[in-house]
């Protein structure tokens, strides 16, 4: 039987996200759930991803290839330029949940909001963005807006308060062709704060569940 680790760094993807990936797949697998909320409390309250970080990720990416997974999704976006980098050290493809965010976000429009949570998804997006107009030949316009109190009640389980402060964060956004999620928990507003901005919403988890269905079912 095939087997997957997925690697969180917040509670509320960890305790949704594994439900999603079996519903997408044809196949039984094994699942194996790693959680780590240190990488993404510690590189908010820090300001950036520190060598002690990327050395804990590393060990955590190789305690997860112990297992001998056909891949290793990682679930959070603040993540994922550092996982790129350290896939040459680790055997199973790693695959990030923002790999095609990029595209899906200009394939909107070239007027487009960012929004977060926390401040260390921003960055990572803004320039899987940058990265997917500059292939295309585009200059897009790229905005960003979050609220650290949203992430906050978050990593503290409190998702009533986390959801008053995105919307009310979210009624700040007009006149854009899209919203682009920094991260893959803001999923659960989409339909809210579409209503709200009037904007589309491009979010990372269903691309990422795309992914994990292609890895599995080609092997």
């Amino acid at each position: 039987m095939k087997r997957i680790v997925l690697l969180h760094t917040v509670q509320v993807m960890y305790l949704q996200f594994e439900k999603r990936v079996r519903e997408a797949l044809r196949e039984e697998v094994k699942i194996d759930n790693i959680l780590d909320t240190f990488l993404a409390s510690n590189t908010n309250e820090i300001g950036y991803f520190s060598t002690d970080n990327m050395n804990r990720l590393y060990h955590t990416l190789k305690s997860a290839e112990l297992t001998r997974p056909d891949c290793i999704p990682v679930v959070c976006s603040s993540l994922s330029p550092f996982v790129e980098q350290l896939q040459p050290l680790i055997s199973a493809p790693l695959l990030t949940i923002d790999k095609r965010l990029g595209s899906e976000a200009i394939a909107k429009g070239d007027n487009l909001m960012v929004l977060a949570s926390a401040t260390s998804p921003i960055a990572p997006t803004v320039s899987l963005i940058e990265k997917a107009a500059q292939q295309a030949g585009r200059k897009v316009n790229i905005d960003s807006i979050h609220d650290m109190r949203a992430f906050n009640a978050m990593m503290s389980a409190d998702m009533a308060t986390h959801e008053k402060v995105m919307l009310e964060t979210a009624e700040k956004i007009k006149g854009y062709n899209a919203v682009v999620f920094a991260q893959g928990s803001l999923e659960y507003l989409t339909e809210k704060v579409t209503k709200i901005t009037g904007c589309p919403v491009v979010s990372a988890p269903q691309l990422l569940l795309e992914d994990i269905k292609a890895v599995v079912e080609s092997n």
